[in-house]
This record gives structure tokens, sequence and C-alpha cells, in this order.
């Protein structure tokens, strides 16, 4: 009985993604640090601005592990209610939804070509072409 409660176990965690941990990641050449009360802010629309300059934000796919591993750590609110909260925000004309990638890869990559911007991925994914300004 112990045999395959273990066997279970086993093929349960080795089938789940491993996070080592969501950062917040940043142009090569911008500020080395943030704090987690602004990317809160950053990322609920409450402010725009970093560090002197206006943020272009990138944010991964609903539904994915990163992404909620992120919100739970920052602010707290689920796909349905930052999908409201943007959604009000850019009606308003008080600010731009962050711009959707679908994978760390392409998180990387658009953060690594745009100047004054901020998204997260996975440790693990992190490359050279950013930087990391938050681990949660």
């Amino acid at each position: 009985m112990n045999k395959v409660i273990g066997a279970a176990l086993l093929a349960l965690f080795t089938s789940l993604p491993a996070l080592a941990g969501v950062v917040v990641i940043g142009h090569s050449e911008g500020a080395a640090t943030i704090d987690k009360e602004t990317v809160t802010k950053l990322f609920l629309g409450k402010t725009t601005r970093f560090n002197g300059a206006t943020v272009k934000l990138f944010e991964l796919s609903e539904g994915s592990s990163e992404r909620q591993a992120f919100h739970a750590a920052t602010t707290g609110r689920s796909d349905a209610q930052l999908q409201s909260n943007w959604s009000r925000l850019v009606f308003s004309g008080k600010a731009q939804a962050p711009v959707v990638q679908e994978d760390a890869a392409a998180m990387i990559s658009a953060v690594a070509g745009t100047p004054n911007a901020i998204g997260y991925v996975d440790e693990a994914a992190v490359s050279d072409d950013v930087k990391v300004l938050l681990k949660l």
C-alpha cells in the first residue's frame, strides 16, 4: 500500500512543472532593482512610471503557472479580477494594459528589446539578455 501511495506521489510531483521561483526582469540597461510595492502598483495600473521613465509592462498568458505565481506574490488578484481592472483603466484612458507574451522566451525577448520594460519569468529561464530586478 505504501509503495502505491509513494508511486502516485512521485508521479504527481514529477508531472508538475518545476518552478525555481518567479523573478521580475527588466531591460539590461535599466534600473538595478525594484521593490515589491512598486511592482504591485505597476501591474495594477496604479502607476505607470518607475525610475523617472514610463514603464512598458509585459505579462504572460492567462493560466500560465508563472503568471499565477507572480500575481499570487504581488497583486493577489485572479485573472478575471486583473482583466476587469485593466479593462476599466484602458477604457478610462488612465493606463495601457500589459502586452501579453506566450512563453518565457518571448517574454525575455520582448523585455530585452524594449527600453524601460518590465516583465516576469521563472528564474530558471533568465538569460543574460535581461536583468533580474526582484526575486519573489
